[in-house]
């Protein structure tokens, strides 16, 4: 598993480098994998990078980064902001892999449990 977030991490990390400016809108970048592990009811994880309404980020320079937690059965997916900032802060945040896999890590159980509980 720890692998398949790496790679998860490197790949939205080359999105981010190329798709998300420093300030503005712009389209949602994410990347993601099925769900290896059957002790889990989520049908694929998702890091994804995304920006608060212009309402409460009227500069345009803040991101969220994202997990995910999809049921592709049913129409739900639970999230957790597992960073925010600007750009630069995003990509401080995915430069640091081991951290940023550990929370990834440490989140899952809670939101798997939670899309269960919908």
């Amino acid at each position: 598993m720890k692998q398949l977030i790496r790679n998860m991490i490197c790949d939205l990390r080359e999105q981010v480098v190329e798709q998300v400016p420093e300030v503005g809108e712009f389209k949602i970048v994410f990347a993601g994998f099925e769900n290896p592990d059957n002790s889990y009811r989520v049908s694929k994880w998702v890091l994804k990078v995304t920006q608060p309404p212009k309402e409460v980020d009227p500069t345009l320079r803040e991101r969220y980064l994202e997990l995910a937690a999809y049921d592709l059965y049913s129409p739900y997916l639970i999230e957790s902001v597992v960073g925010f900032g600007d750009k630069e802060k995003i990509m401080e945040r995915l430069g640091d892999e081991d951290d940023l896999t550990k929370t990834i890590l440490e989140k899952m159980p809670k939101l798997a449990r939670d899309l269960e509980d919908i």
